[in-house]
C-alpha cells in the first residue's frame, strides 16, 4: 500500500478509478445498478452538482448518471432494456 501522506498523482487517481470500476463490474449483473449519495465529504466535483447518482452496468461497462428521483442511497435498480433485434 502507498503511504497515505504522499499526495496522489493524476495517474494514481486514474488507476484507482479503473480498478474500482472493474471491482464494481464484477459485483453488478448486466443491466443492474445502485443509487449512490454524493456527500460533501467525498470532495467529488460533478457537472450539475447532483446529490445522487445512479451507478450501473450496461453493455459490460460501468456508467454513472445523474439521478433526480426519490429512491434512497443503496437501493438496487434493474434497467429494462429493449432488445433492438425484437420484432413487433
Amino acid at each position: 500500500m502507498e503511504d497515505q501522506s504522499t499526495p496522489m498523482t493524476t495517474q494514481d487517481l486514474y488507476n484507482a478509478s479503473v480498478i474500482f470500476s472493474q471491482a464494481i463490474s464484477l459485483m453488478l449483473e448486466e443491466n443492474q445498478g445502485i443509487i449512490v449519495d454524493i456527500v460533501p465529504e467525498m470532495s467529488v466535483v460533478l457537472q450539475d452538482e447532483p446529490s445522487k447518482v445512479f451507478v450501473f452496468k450496461l453493455n459490460k461497462s460501468i456508467h454513472i448518471q445523474k439521478y433526480d428521483g426519490d429512491m434512497e442511497a443503496g437501493t438496487p435498480v434493474t434497467i429494462n432494456v429493449e432488445d433492438e433485434n425484437t420484432e413487433e
